[in-house]
């Protein structure tokens, strides 16, 4: 809904409270011109006037007015929060899983560290050993954990 030509004159007259201007019918049509465009409400118009001379000494403008105005509008917006979703079920976290490790190419590696290792001995949760003793993880886990993994499902 456009601003009247008073709601626009009662703008004016604030701005020329504030900087003393002198304003006429021509800044009226040229403000009713702006606020038209800009899609103004009287209250943010006059809110927008207030802030501008709260921070700042130069006249104003109808394009400081549409700024500001377009600023509080994305603040607010951006201050609206969707409402939370519901918790995912245990079965929709796992086929999620699924698909991640899937991506990322380590599906099948990762379900198998669920499992302990009947080959090197590593304990659910550990990388695979070397079989000769040492300490030095593999890049892999041994096929029997796999194998382990599909009996223990």
């Amino acid at each position: 809904m456009s601003l009247t030509k008073d709601e626009v004159r009662r703008l004016v007259a604030v701005a020329m409270a504030y900087d003393n201007r002198n304003a006429g019918e021509a800044v009226v049509l040229a403000w009713s011109s702006a606020a038209e465009l800009a899609r103004w409400t009287y209250d943010e118009a006059i809110a927008a006037i207030h802030q501008h001379y709260a921070e700042r000494t130069d006249f104003i403008q109808p394009g400081h007015i549409t700024g500001i105005i377009r600023d509080r509008r994305r603040d607010a917006a951006m201050r609206r929060q969707l409402p939370a979703s519901e918790p995912a079920s245990s079965g929709t976290r796992e086929r999620a899983m699924a698909e991640i490790r899937q991506a990322l190419g380590t599906g099948a590696e990762q379900d198998a560290v669920q499992v302990a290792c009947p080959a090197c001995g590593a304990e659910p949760g550990q990388q695979c050993v070397r079989r000769d003793g040492s300490r030095d993880p593999l890049r892999t886990f041994h096929s029997s954990r796999h194998e382990a993994l599909s009996i223990a499902t």
